[in-house]
């Protein structure tokens, strides 16, 4: 059964244009304004990100030491390249765990090593000290910020933030 009410009599149901051109309007007002800070969290969370590959890689330095029972380390090729390998007794390379550039997954971020561009494990996880040997990387990202990581004696790797 049809109620009275519920008939329109000569007007069809929906929107005018006005009040379409109205809510596109108010809706792109709130894009312009999110927007820009919308682009600067992604870029926040990428550099973000590129830290935390790196304390990652760290920790698989270590691993591989322990596991192989001879030197790892963290190398830094570049600014934006670094390599994880295991070491022959002399201190060059044996073989390589894995390369990574950061350029293909976070734009602007450079990796820096002010002590030394090498981080090494011993076969005990414990990080090695010596001449050409670091302690600590800065990972310096767009607009100036930096994050610092540091690898303790005993081979425990932070993130200071």
């Amino acid at each position: 059964m049809i109620c009275a009410h519920h008939i329109r009599r000569g007007r069809r149901a929906g929107f005018t244009l006005i009040e379409l051109l109205v809510v596109l309007l108010l809706m792109g007002l709130v894009l312009a304004m999110v927007g820009p800070k919308f682009t600067a969290s992604i870029r926040y969370f990428t550099a973000r990100s590129a830290t935390s590959q790196v304390v990652a890689d760290l920790a698989l330095a270590r691993t591989q030491a322990v596991r192989e029972g001879n030197t790892a380390s963290f190398r830094l090729v570049s600014p934006s390249k670094y390599e994880v390998t295991v070491d022959a007794p002399n201190g060059t390379v044996a073989r390589v765990v894995k390369r990574v550039t950061l350029e293909g997954t976070a734009r602007g971020v450079a990796v820096t090593a002010p002590a030394g561009a090498r981080i090494a494990f011993d076969s005990r996880g414990m990080r090695r000290t010596g001449a050409g040997l670091g302690d600590n990387l800065v990972i310096t990202r767009q607009g100036g910020l930096t994050d610092v990581v540091t690898v303790t004696i005993v081979g425990r790797v932070i993130r200071d933030k």
